[in-house]
């Protein structure tokens, strides 16, 4: 079996559904994935044609003790809420510029990127745009 051909597994754990995807990078999602494609483990919020999942990671923060030297450190959890796009696109847009990085990931629909411009949805109305690109765009297949 060639693994390179496999998009998706999806499994439960739980009562929490969860998809280990092959996902574009796309946007800056984060800096650790650089390349054109990643696996990532994503829980499951809704999937549909924008589909949103969250993705969560642990990091590790070194405390300085103030003097130059080796200080402790301690591990932290993160989670950030993604929109993928069918053809396995995606976006991030908790962080950075968020009226850029919707349009670029909206281009195929002009007249939601005009009201993302005009400020007519924002950050906190991810949902209404969904609704709204659902709606108003054609989807491709």
């Amino acid at each position: 079996m060639d693994l390179s051909t496999i998009y998706e597994v999806g499994f439960k754990y739980n009562d929490e559904q969860f998809v280990l995807r092959k996902l574009r990078n796309f946007l800056d999602l984060n800096a650790l994935y650089a390349f054109d494609t990643t696996y990532m483990l994503l829980r499951i919020i809704k999937e549909d044609v924008i589909s949103s999942y969250v993705f969560s990671g642990t990091g590790y923060m070194v405390n300085s003790n103030g003097f130059g030297g080796k200080g402790t450190g301690r591990f932290y959890k993160f989670g950030s809420g993604i929109l993928v796009k069918k053809d396995g696109t995606m976006i991030d847009p908790s962080t950075g510029a968020f009226r850029k990085k919707m349009s670029a990931f909206f281009y195929d629909c002009p007249a939601l990127v005009d009201k993302i411009n005009d400020k007519v949805y924002k950050r906190n109305q991810i949902d209404e745009i969904i609704a709204y690109y659902k709606v108003n765009c054609p989807q491709k297949e």
